[in-house]
């Protein structure tokens, strides 16, 4: 559909009033889809130029980060990303990228809430495709929770920890029972 609207954007001035008002409808319909499935994504989503300006962000990535003044302001004012992020530890690593022009990357955090809990979230960073190029534009940030995961590693690390006492007292009780079998049969 894309290249159907930049087909027709090219001929835009030998369309009448209709056409166009048609034209518009159809990218407004397109784009309202467009922005109803990034905000209806699990991830959160932050997308920066390559001076690490915010340009997009989704609502989960907004619940995700905790930010010390609101988005719309930040993209205003040209804030770079860590300037806008709370947490110390995230900062440093967006400026970090920045300054090292790494584009490919992935680093696990621990944020507490502001209801005092404690949250784990991958930061996963790639480059911006547009048109199918990596041209160096930007970097799409995602940003997942992954607490339930770690939780459910710890869990099954209790479990093998318990599997492995239950295997050591049963086989103390059979090096224990033997002797003294020998014994009250003697």
């Amino acid at each position: 559909m894309r290249a159907y609207y930049k087909k027709v954007s090219q001929k835009a001035q030998k369309l009448d009033k209709e056409q166009l008002l048609k034209l518009i409808d159809g990218i407004v319909d397109e784009n309202e889809n467009l922005y109803s499935i990034f905000d209806s994504i699990s991830a959160g989503i932050l997308i920066v130029d390559n001076e690490f300006i915010l340009k997009q962000s989704n609502t989960i990535a907004e619940s995700r980060l905790s930010f010390n003044r609101p988005l719309d302001e930040s993209r205003n004012n040209r804030l770079k990303l860590w300037e806008l992020i709370d947490d110390n530890e995230i900062a440093d690593f967006f400026k970090r990228c920045y300054l090292k022009n790494i584009t490919n990357c992935n680093e696990d955090f621990s944020i507490t809430t502001e209801g005092g809990s404690v949250r784990f979230i991958t930061i996963t960073m790639t480059p911006l495709v547009e048109d199918g190029n990596i041209n160096n534009n930007g970097r799409i940030i995602l940003i997942r929770d992954v607490t339930d995961k770690k939780n459910q590693d710890i869990l099954l690390h209790r479990m093998e920890n318990m599997a492995g006492l239950t295997n050591l007292a049963a086989g103390m009780a059979h090096d224990i029972k033997n002797p003294l079998g020998a014994i009250s049969i003697h």
